[in-house]
């Protein structure tokens, strides 16, 4: 099973997603959400692996960059808007929708991103050329500054161009929360993740 657009990362639910911090300090310093604009490169390099009407393994790369306001004193915007590279790893389940854990880097470390993209139905009347996608993120764990932040987000997709096997382009709008806490090393899933990068 495959489908026209990939978010990774994880990625707007219907429900807001809730946000689990890893200490009172941090909970004290989490932003209010605040709207973000995205913007990611996909290129697929591992089809996973289909059975039936679900699909394992998939993994791709890019790069990606975020506009956002009211960031957490310590946390530079530039980490954002200079943007990094990412690979994911993601499964689609049988109703269609993505499952995925994608690693961010840029030069202050790198962020593991834990998501859900959700597809609706695809309306040709719509002028966008592609199915109304949303999701939800948030983060677990990470390298240098990004292991001390924890993010979460929801947010849809605006804009979509290209092809997954060749170089697929989307933009997203949403709103994010961000909190500084003490750091927190990456988790199993996201450290398997993260060596894509080295292939």
């Amino acid at each position: 099973m495959r489908r026209v657009v990939l978010v990774a990362s994880s990625i707007l639910v219907p429900a807001a997603l809730s946000f689990v911090l890893g200490s009172s300090q941090a909970a004290a310093r989490l932003t209010a959400g605040h709207p973000f604009t995205m913007a990611l490169t996909y290129t697929e390099t591992n089809k996973g692996t289909d059975v039936g009407q679900t699909s394992t393994g998939i993994e791709g790369k890019g790069t990606i960059s975020m506009r956002t306001s009211g960031l957490p004193a310590g946390v530079p915007a530039t980490t954002f808007t200079k943007g990094g590279t990412y690979v994911v790893r993601y499964d689609i389940d049988s109703a269609g929708t993505y499952h995925g854990t994608m690693v961010v880097t840029v030069p202050l470390g790198s962020i593991c991103l834990v998501g859900v993209v959700k597809f609706g139905k695809y309306d040709p009347t719509a002028g966008t050329g592609f199915p109304p996608t949303s999701g939800t993120f948030t983060s677990a764990g990470g390298t240098g500054l990004g292991s001390r932040l924890f993010v979460t987000g929801l947010f849809k997709a605006t804009k979509v161009t290209g092809a997954e096997n060749t170089l697929l382009k989307v933009s997203f709008t949403g709103t994010s929360k961000v909190a500084l806490a003490s750091p927190k090393a990456p988790s199993r899933a996201c450290t398997s993740v993260a060596k894509l990068a080295r292939t």
